[in-house]
This record gives structure tokens, C-alpha cells and sequence, in this order.
């Protein structure tokens, strides 16, 4: 059996996995892999294969056919213009991305065609309300697809779906025991895309996701710039973080002229601290309406999040001071020591620990008598 979780960001698809023969299990693994996804025709894959001189590894060159239908994901359809569309539905390409994840493990891993997997998948808030149609959708989609060419016939034994956040929550849940049923929890997720918020109110659910993501306030620097490519502007700012200045901000300018390209990097810096300062007021304004005032705990987790650490320290200090606050419900050590990562490369940490929690959570419904993956206590 493979056991899987996937969580489908908009910039890349975060993957834990680990197979099991009996109640044997593989050691961790973890693969991520570039998130966009497009159609394309059987020619257009022909024509691609006939052009290769080697075979690239099977995350960089993931296509499959399901439905009479062809797509490409990954590093793969970058070749084919794929570009990042944040108004798609995240489950739509996340069926795409689970048959193509799931051929890509059996391919590594030298599985057969004909197995059983274990899958939990982590959803906007907004989106998670549509769980049972995506578990029908992926059950017939896994039934019969092929990777490459080989023809897969996938059994999904076990599936859950959660919001986003869920992991963290859980988390937490694991760790209050039975006082989480009378607690109201609150998991904050700032992600690239989409910012939810979620709260277990006495096991009762609830919640509500914005368009209010990283990628907002990149589009908005872009909008008052000229030139300035997506991937790169995220890098910038991701790097510059709170200190944006003309030192690191000035390779983002286009002109060839010194003078206005000197110019042209102090309009940069401006505009960046100006939409920065706007956009997370926004940010913030949104989450006072949404974050209850009584929470006895609130969960924070997603890259954005860390990279607005400052702001939301200060924000929930002045207003939610009697809460407490837990960052990636204290798990990014353990993503460390099980990926064996290091912690300054990206926030890698950080924005994997949902998807760690899922997975916990479902080794232990899938194999409820082997020990917790953790044992620490908070």
C-alpha cells in the first residue's frame, strides 16, 4: 500500500509519502513538484518524446491520460506554457496531480501498476465543502489511468479530505486529548494563494478562506511596476522580507541606462513598501472579523504567515492577548529531523507541516496500532 498526502499549493505540490508491505513501513519521503498543470494533445507528447535525448526523472517529465484526456504537470508543463491560474479550483488540478503523484512514487519506488493507497488531501476551506464529490471523482479517475505510457489501476482504500489547516488542528487536537472537545480552536493558514481561517468550536467546524494570499500583493507591486516577472518578484520580496532595500531589490531593474535604472530600483523599493504596508492591513482587517475573540487557541501556519511574523505577533497581542498561539502547532523540528531539511532553505519547514500532520493523522487511522510518529509533548 502507498500511504500519500498531498497538499496542492498554487506554487508546488507538497508530497509525504511512505509504503508499506503488511505493517511494514518505508522510511519518510518527501517530494515536491512544480504545481502548474495544462491539457495538451497526444501529438503534442509524441512530438515531445520524439525531441528527448535522455529520460528524465519521472517528476520532470509527469504526463498522464485519464478520460481520453492528456495533461502535464509539473516541471513538464512548464514546456508547455502552463502558467499559474489562482481563480481554478484547487481540487480540479488536484485530481490531475494525485494520478500523476501516484505514478511518479509507483515509478521510483518500482510499486505495481495495480495498487492500493491510503490518501489524504488538504483543500481551501471553500473547496473542502465539495470533499465526498472529489473522493467519487478520484476513485473513478485512479480506477484507470496511465503514467507515461504504463497503464495504472489504483484501489483507494482509505481517503480524507481536510481543509486547509487541518493538519496543524489535528495537531493540536492530539495533544489536548479529550479537553479539545470542549475547546474552541482556531487554525490560521496564509498561504500563497488563499488565507483561511478555520475553527473547531467543541468538534464543530467551521470556517471561510479569501483571495488574500502572497500572490495578492505581488500582483498589485506588479500593477504599479513595469517588467517585473512573477517568479522572480517572489523571490525578492520573499528574500528581502520586512528590510526592503535598493541593495537587494536592485537586480529586479530593467533599464540598461545607469542613471534611470538607479531610478527605476528607488520607484521598486517604494512601491513594494507601500503595497506591503496596504496589503497587510487588509490582512489584518479581515482577520479581526474572522478570528473569534474567544478562542482558547489559535494555530498558525503557511509561509506568508512567517513572512508577516512581525505584524501578526503585534496584532494578536493587542487583540487576542488572553489566546494562545501556537506557530505550525510546534512541528517544523519534526519536519526537520524526518525529511532531514534544512530549516533556512525557503521556509521549507514551515509550509510542509500541515501536510505532515495529515499524514500523521492518517497513519495512525490506517495503522492505529503502531506508535505515534511523535512523542514530544507542548
Amino acid at each position: 500500500m502507498l500511504l500519500l498526502t498531498l497538499d496542492p499549493g498554487t506554487t508546488d505540490s507538497k508530497i509525504c509519502y511512505r509504503v508499506s508491505e503488511g505493517e511494514n513501513l518505508s522510511s519518510f519521503k518527501l517530494l515536491l513538484m512544480d504545481s502548474v498543470t495544462t491539457t495538451v494533445s497526444r501529438e503534442s507528447i509524441s512530438a515531445y518524446e520524439g525531441d528527448r535525448i535522455t529520460t528524465p526523472l519521472p517528476e520532470s517529465e509527469a504526463w498522464i491520460k485519464y478520460d481520453e484526456d492528456y495533461y502535464v504537470t509539473g516541471f513538464l508543463a512548464q514546456r508547455f506554457g502552463a502558467v499559474v491560474d489562482k481563480k481554478a479550483l484547487k481540487y480540479e488540478g488536484a485530481i490531475t496531480k494525485v494520478l500523476a503523484t501516484v505514478g511518479v512514487i509507483a515509478t521510483k519506488e518500482g510499486l505495481a501498476s495495480n495498487l492500493d493507497l491510503a490518501l489524504s488531501i488538504a483543500l481551501p476551506y471553500s473547496e473542502w465543502q465539495d470533499r465526498n464529490k472529489i473522493q467519487q471523482e478520484l476513485e473513478t479517475a485512479l480506477s484507470r489511468f496511465w503514467f507515461r505510457g504504463q497503464e495504472f489501476s489504483v484501489n483507494l482504500e482509505f481517503f480524507k479530505c481536510f481543509p486547509e489547516g487541518g493538519g496543524l488542528m489535528l495537531t493540536r487536537g492530539k495533544k489536548l486529548g479529550s479537553s479539545f472537545n470542549q475547546s474552541k480552536i482556531v487554525s490560521l493558514m496564509w498561504g500563497y494563494r488563499d488565507l483561511s481561517v478555520i475553527t473547531s468550536d467543541r468538534c464543530v467546524i467551521d470556517g471561510q478562506t479569501a483571495k488574500l494570499g502572497f500572490l495578492e500583493m505581488l500582483e498589485q507591486i506588479q500593477k504599479l511596476t513595469s517588467g517585473l516577472e512573477s517568479k522572480e518578484l517572489l523571490h525578492a520580496v520573499h528574500s528581502a522580507g520586512a528590510k526592503i532595500t535598493t541593495k537587494n531589490i536592485k537586480h529586479l531593474a530593467k533599464s540598461q541606462n545607469p542613471k534611470r535604472k538607479v531610478e527605476e530600483v528607488l520607484d521598486i523599493v517604494e512601491v513594494i513598501k507601500r503595497v506591503r504596508g496596504d496589503y497587510s492591513r487588509i490582512v489584518l482587517k479581515w482577520l479581526l472579523m474572522a478570528l473569534p475573540q474567544d478562542s482558547h487557541e489559535i494555530v498558525i501556519g503557511g509561509g506568508t504567515a512567517y513572512y508577516f511574523q512581525r505584524e501578526l505577533k503585534d496584532f494578536l497581542g493587542r487583540n487576542y492577548h488572553s489566546t494562545k498561539v501556537f506557530w505550525s502547532a510546534d512541528l517544523e523540528k519534526d519536519v526537520q529531523m524526518v525529511f532531514n531539511l534544512d530549516p533556512q532553505k525557503d521556509s521549507i519547514c514551515v509550509r510542509l507541516a500541515d501536510a505532515y500532520g495529515l499524514f500523521r493523522y492518517m497513519q495512525q487511522q490506517v495503522f492505529p496500532s503502531r506508535s505515534p510518529i511523535l512523542t514530544r509533548k507542548s
